[in-house]
């Protein structure tokens, strides 16, 4: 979204919601500006607006929404059909169930991000040859909950400006690589 983009964006609010930009003096306008040209730039621009009038048509409000609101509504209505925790699980302890002599195979055909949380075929492989119990109370809410936080880390990331997850994704690497050699001279 350009910064003229972003000005028309802020214009519709202030027009929705005059309240909120009440008694705003210029050099207030222009850092709202500013901020919001900086974290909508990776946004396009009719995403944006489809969010804040959906904002507006649902007419909940007094005042206008803020950077994260626009953002989760953009969220919303670009989310593909997410698995819910117990669909996760399903998923998981079908692949579990055939596990025992194909692990492997159950575990290639694992969605990515259940791959992720899984961790490895040898996982499916050893929860295969537990006790149904435990499987079917321990691990199932310990996936599921780790698959929610997952999720929930996933959502809010999704949210940040490119040069912010560049920046995360740069540092988680520093550190892992600080770790590694750590470990190499440990």
């Amino acid at each position: 979204m350009t910064f003229e983009d972003t000005r028309t964006i802020l214009t519709i609010l202030k027009t929705e919601y005059p309240q909120s930009f009440r008694g705003m003096s210029k050099e207030d306008g222009r850092a709202r500006l500013n901020l919001w040209a900086e974290l909508f730039a990776d946004d396009d621009v009719r995403l944006v607006g489809a969010a804040v009038k959906a904002i507006i048509v649902a007419g909940n409000r007094e005042f206008a929404p803020n950077i994260g609101q626009i953002k989760e509504q953009m969220r919303k209505l670009t989310a593909k059909d997410e698995k819910t925790e117990a669909e996760a699980w399903t998923r998981i302890h079908k692949a579990i169930s055939n596990s025992a002599y194909e692990a492997d195979a159950e575990f290639r055909r694992l969605p990515p991000i259940l791959q992720k949380l899984v961790g490895s075929a040898s996982q499916l492989h050893d929860w295969a040859t537990m006790d149904s119990d435990e499987l079917n109370t321990v691990v199932a809410s310990n996936v599921q909950r780790a698959y929610r936080t997952m999720q929930e880390r996933e959502t809010e990331t999704a949210k940040l400006p490119s040069d912010i997850k560049a920046f995360i994704a740069g540092y988680a690497q520093h550190f892992a690589l600080a770790e590694a050699t750590e470990a190499a001279n440990g």
